[in-house]
């Protein structure tokens, strides 16, 4: 086995665990917004509001918002997991931050910050570009 194979090895082992674990807080997230998407409908087609309350059209907007940061999430930890597209999957783990999963959130960015995961980044990055 030769030193790159190994580290690219050692790497996809350091993204694994946090990689997971973007991907599940993302699809979590997702059920949740899609399931307030719903409700909004469902408060859309229902009688007239009560006063002040926020109208149904705008929390669907919001909802609809969410539930996309929330499938940028699940993608980017997919990439991160398969050692693709760096930016994309560190935005992922940022925007873990903003979904509350503090802890898993910085573990993630740390991961994703050893030199050794940028090296494995960057080394299919260049394969993908010379494929």
């Amino acid at each position: 086995m030769s030193s790159t194979t190994g580290a690219k090895e050692s790497a996809a082992r350091a993204v694994r665990a946090p990689a997971i674990g973007v991907v599940v807080t993302g699809a979590l997230w997702l059920l949740l917004w899609i399931g307030g998407a719903l409700y909004s409908l469902v408060q859309m087609a229902g009688g007239p509001l009560e006063p002040g309350a926020t109208p149904p059209a705008l929390n669907l907007v919001a909802q609809i918002v969410f539930a996309a940061v929330a499938v940028l999430v699940i993608v980017g930890g997919l990439q991160m997991r398969r050692l693709r597209h760096r930016g994309l999957a560190m935005t992922a783990a940022i925007l873990s931050l903003v979904c509350g999963c503090l802890p898993l959130a910085i573990w993630a960015i740390v991961v994703l910050c050893r030199p050794d995961v940028v090296q494995a980044f960057a080394e299919e990055a260049r394969r993908a570009a010379a494929w």
